[in-house]
């Protein structure tokens, strides 16, 4: 259950009255992280560091029956789907592209379906990376696991899958190079 809150941010200063209202787990000490402040309160708080992002980019549902998944999503959701036989994969499309076949809007992301992984049988989300490999290390380091390490995929560059501390399976991508 959540509870609708209203925040000055992390810093505690009132800006002029701006406030921001937020969902939290209701009962939850913790404030929630959005509003005019919230920059300032992701560099004050220390589970934040300054470091540069690493955002997702994609997501891969598994499928057990092609066909049968293909019209679900294509049903269900309205998603254009292009069947890729020569890699046993389907593409999805479930946000509008541009030229470049690049989501148009902002934080959207597409992504694609494959035969069910026994390392990776539920829905993944893939992160870009500069180098799967060198990610691959800081998740180690971190106390993650290596699930598949770095493949390369002929003609757009590289993915890997980690296992978090938490035991959720994540992909990471790297760009043609």
């Amino acid at each position: 259950m959540l509870e609708r809150v209203e925040t000055a941010g992390w810093d505690g200063i009132h800006h002029r009255g701006q406030f921001s209202t937020s969902l939290r787990p209701m009962g939850s000490t913790v404030p929630p992280i959005d509003g005019p402040s919230a920059d300032k309160g992701r560099r004050a708080h220390p589970h934040f560091k300054e470091m540069a992002m690493n955002k997702v980019v994609h997501f891969e549902i598994p499928f057990d029956d092609k066909p049968r998944a293909m019209k679900f999503y294509a049903d269900t959701f309205g998603w254009q789907l292009a069947d890729m036989p020569q890699m046993d994969y389907v593409s999805v499309v479930a946000a509008e592209v541009d030229e470049q076949r690049m989501p148009k809007q902002p934080g959207a992301i597409n992504g694609g379906m494959t035969p069910r992984p026994k390392e990776a049988p539920a829905p993944t989300i893939y992160i870009q990376v500069d180098s799967v490999a060198a990610a691959i290390k800081k998740v180690e380091a971190a106390g993650g696991k290596v699930v598949t390490p770095s493949t390369p995929i002929p003609g757009m560059g590289a993915f890997g899958r980690v296992k978090d501390t938490e035991g959720n399976v994540i992909g990471l991508y790297q760009g043609q190079q």
